[in-house]
């Protein structure tokens, strides 16, 4: 019983001296040879970007002074846009300091399929470009927004190919999520991605359109039991 009384009075009295030191710590880092001031009361970062952690970003003073503050920055949720605070402490002394979130960065928008091979009259369609779209905030839009060809195929003369194209490309609507390639070619398609912020990049694919074989007729072509096509591509 007398060891037990004992141990714990040694214990009481590490307490005390720890609690003490404790005290005379933070009275000491509180005397005016140890004053720091807030130097940083607004900052801002880019969605994704995590917020700075050294007490000199945000308090100025000595450089032990400054050390021996502490930061906290776990109210800020740099994944969402917000104004968010962050605490440091000195001592005694509890400064609070605010960092902006925003989004001013345009999604990164790729696709595995850089060169695409269809048949004239099939249908193209956003989700069939293999596209990955990545981005901190929402995706609020995908959609084209501008075809162009630099080889047209229509079996015509070139004087009325050069009217067709122009007038078949302007006829394709961008609002539309897919769209027919009614004549074969050499199409470059540009797609745009938009984010909840209004920040969008575009990706242009290649499309080749292999145009359908041309049915002729031979110069002496006549009905008979047999009726003989010759395909020429």
């Amino acid at each position: 019983m007398k060891n037990l009384k004992a141990k714990n009075k040694v214990l009481i009295f590490v307490f005390s001296i720890i609690t003490l030191l404790g005290l005379a710590l933070l009275l000491f880092i509180n005397s005016p040879m140890f004053k720091v001031k807030l130097s940083t009361t607004e900052s801002h970062l880019e969605l994704g970007t995590k917020a700075e952690t050294s007490p000199s970003f945000y308090l100025e003073g000595n450089d032990l002074s400054v050390m021996l503050s502490h930061v906290d920055t776990s109210f800020v949720k740099y994944k969402e846009v917000g104004r968010y605070p962050v605490y440091i402490y000195h001592g005694f002394q509890k400064y609070t300091s605010y960092v902006n979130i925003t989004d001013t960065t345009a999604p990164t928008i790729s696709s595995d399929i850089k060169n695409k091979t269809i048949s004239a009259g099939e249908t193209i369609s956003i989700d069939r470009l293999g596209l990955k779209i990545n981005d901190y905030s929402d995706i609020e839009s995908v959609k084209f927004v501008k075809i162009s060809s630099s080889h047209f195929y229509t079996g015509l003369p070139d004087e009325e190919t050069v009217g067709m194209r122009e007038a078949y490309l302007k006829g394709i609507s961008m609002e539309a999520e897919e769209f027919q390639f009614s004549y074969g070619g050499k199409y470059e398609l540009t797609i745009c991605a938009t984010d909840a912020f209004h920040n969008s990049s575009e990706i242009t694919l290649n499309i080749v359109v292999e145009e359908a074989p041309i049915l002729t007729v031979p110069e002496n072509f006549y009905v008979a039991d047999t009726v003989a096509f010759v395909f020429t591509e």
